[in-house]
């Protein structure tokens, strides 16, 4: 049994490290492409895997703990409380962002090829790790970010979506 759950933290370890580089690659290639064609949607785009980047650092963290002394009880309050403070920073982001946007700040994107090619890649990208993921969850994992919620591909492809369609 033990042996078991630390071949899936292992494994889970992996996802999670080619999860974090590619959110490297989608922040750097947003933030080129948005500097090019001063696209806001890209920005956010960006900022988006920024975010995704410290919640897969936290996650790591997570799979680290109990092999560093810490209980999984206090292990899993402070992973939500971390990952909790992240999204915060994400809806703040997209609140003023939206704000900015209907009031008329922000100015029009222009279309960008490496944009829509790094949002529609990132959609399959996400989709197969997802995937990955989910094979390898306990079947029965009552807490926390250890096991891929259900709606997981639809909050990735709602990310790429609607930029992949073209709009802001």
């Amino acid at each position: 049994m033990a042996r078991d759950l630390n071949a899936r933290r292992r494994t889970a370890l992996i996802f999670i490290i080619a999860g974090l580089l590619w959110n490297l690659v989608e922040a750097v290639v947003g933030l080129w492409a948005c500097l090019q064609v001063g696209s806001v949607a890209l920005l956010a785009f960006s900022l988006d895997s920024i975010v995704e980047l410290l919640a897969g650092g936290i996650l790591i963290w997570r799979l680290r703990a109990n092999q560093n002394g810490y209980s999984e009880e206090a292990a899993e309050q402070t992973v939500q409380k971390l990952l909790g403070i992240t999204l915060f920073l994400l809806a703040a982001y997209v609140a003023l962002h939206s704000g900015a946007n209907l009031l008329g700040w922000l100015p029009q994107p222009e279309p960008s090829i490496a944009g829509v090619t790094i949002v529609i890649a990132s959609g399959v990208v996400m989709s197969i790790l997802y995937i990955a993921k989910i094979r390898i969850a306990p079947p029965r994992c009552s807490h926390g970010p250890s096991k891929p919620k259900p709606w997981r591909p639809y909050s990735a492809t709602s990310k790429t979506s609607p930029s992949s369609l073209g709009l802001p």
